[in-house]
């Protein structure tokens, strides 16, 4: 049987969802763009493994996302879920800083500050469960009682007083936790007070707070007792900072993915280079240089990008991020044959990485190899059956190649996965009508359409 991603009943507290109160969300009013390359992932996940290990939590229970959006945001979500929107990731200045955020929503899920989700919200893709986050936030801000109970259990739709009246104290035990965890894990604890400092003088600075402040309160009282409890934190040795350059780089890429006008974007990196006296080494020079050659991708100047990516690839051979985009700009080319070998190479260091995996797919189906992109989906899917977009693309290689049975069932699993409940039904149907009477797959069709019948 199809495994939904097992997202259980709970959603954090409002001040964890972090999202801007009195208005309508961002995330629900648009298309969710996800970050899936690996860089700026690894470098959050390598930031939060000894955070992660100080709060107690299993090793590797944490998953973390990032949502292409340039607002100052970051919220938990249940399964041990974190979010982040890009321009939080832009904002902050150093790793410290980077770590303190990991550390306070790590704090929010150790704590269990949580709310439930009805039944039928317990499995859905990330996608899914993001835009539903949203929609309760700015349900419970605005007093929409309908956004509300859509998602919340019973009497809780109703406690949206004593919700908010609970941030500030949910926040305090964040903050003292967040110390806490960063001197366990070796950083530096003033990461804390330095990010806080940081947002009030956004705060200050804007007629609007932004959106982690109006769900995250910071008023000088709990920046005094946030810098207290720094001053009194034990010490501590502090790591090495391994992550500035990738920082760097991670910001650069953000801001290239995030940028209205990809051009102007790529003219505003040329006009860093030219400010700035680098030497051939210079992190940042290199980091400029990667976000010029992401925005002439995204602003479909390939061979100017194509141009960049090789001079990169010069400075560092082996670096399977920028050999990632070299191979998607090659295949948006229609050069399946180098995308495919830049994606293998990449493959190579991380063989167990989902969206490499995807990708290199796309590059075999379009080189003419639909048979061995669809074994790789195949193997995908089943070890990683929250990915949604894995069943799309497999859906459409096995209708081309005449197995509509196996195409229907791979779209009704999308569709699932995005809650689009009567496209998964006709997907699924039709794919009962199209196997055989004595295929083992209808016996897992069944099964799941029942469940989802139930979620009707």
């Amino acid at each position: 049987m199809l495994r939904f991603p097992r997202c259980t009943a709970l959603l954090t507290l409002l001040m964890t969802l972090g999202l801007t109160l009195g208005a309508a969300s961002p995330l629900a009013a648009k298309p969710l763009r996800l970050v899936t390359d690996p860089e700026t992932l690894d470098l959050i996940d390598e930031i939060a493994q000894p955070l992660v290990a100080a709060a107690g939590l299993p090793k590797d229970s944490v998953r973390y996302y990032v949502v292409l959006n340039p607002t100052l945001n970051a919220f938990a979500l249940a399964d041990q879920r974190i979010v982040f929107h890009s321009g939080l990731l832009a904002m902050a200045r150093n790793r410290d800083e980077l770590a303190a955020v990991i550390a306070h929503e790590l704090a929010h899920l150790a704590a269990g500050h949580h709310i439930k989700l009805k039944s039928d919200l317990r499995r859905a893709s990330i996608q899914s469960l993001i835009t539903m986050a949203a929609g309760l936030a700015a349900g419970l801000a605005s007093g929409n009682s309908k956004a509300v109970q859509a998602g919340m259990v019973g009497g809780q739709a109703a406690a949206r007083s004593g919700l908010l009246a609970a941030m500030r104290q949910k926040e305090s035990q964040a903050d003292q936790l967040a110390v806490n965890y960063m001197g366990g894990a070796h950083y530096d604890p003033h990461g804390v007070s330095s990010f806080m400092d940081l947002l009030n003088r956004e705060q200050r600075m804007s007629v609007k707070p932004p959106a982690y402040l109006v769900t995250h309160p910071l008023g000088q009282e709990r920046l005094s007792a946030a810098e207290d409890l720094v001053a009194h934190a034990p010490a501590t040795t502090v790591r090495p900072d391994h992550q500035s350059e990738r920082l760097l780089r991670a910001r650069a890429k953000l801001m290239a993915g995030t940028a209205s006008d990809p051009n102007a974007m790529a003219n505003h990196f040329v006009e860093l280079l030219k400010q700035g006296r680098y030497t051939a080494t210079d992190p940042e020079r290199f980091a400029w240089r990667y976000g010029h050659a992401l925005a002439l991708l995204y602003a479909g100047r390939l061979l100017e990008a194509l141009e960049e990516f090789n001079g990169l690839l010069k400075e560092a051979p082996d670096d399977l991020y920028i050999l990632r985009h070299r191979g998607l700009t090659y295949l948006e080319m229609g050069d399946a044959k180098r995308a495919r070998r830049d994606l293998r190479r990449a493959l190579a260091q991380r063989p167990d990485h989902p969206d490499l995996r995807l990708r290199l797919a796309q590059a075999l189906k379009a080189d003419g190899e639909p048979e061995e992109a669809a074994r790789m989906l195949r193997r995908l899917t089943l070890e990683h059956p929250d990915e949604a977009d894995p069943f799309y693309v497999l859906g459409v290689i096995e209708g081309q190649q005449g197995r509509l049975g196996a195409s229907h069932l791979a779209l009704a699993r999308y569709y699932a996965l995005l809650l689009q409940r009567k496209n998964a039904r006709w997907h699924y149907q039709q794919a009962l009508q199209k196997l055989p009477e004595k295929d083992p797959a209808r016996a897992l069709i069944k099964a799941e359409l029942k469940e989802l019948k139930e979620k009707e």
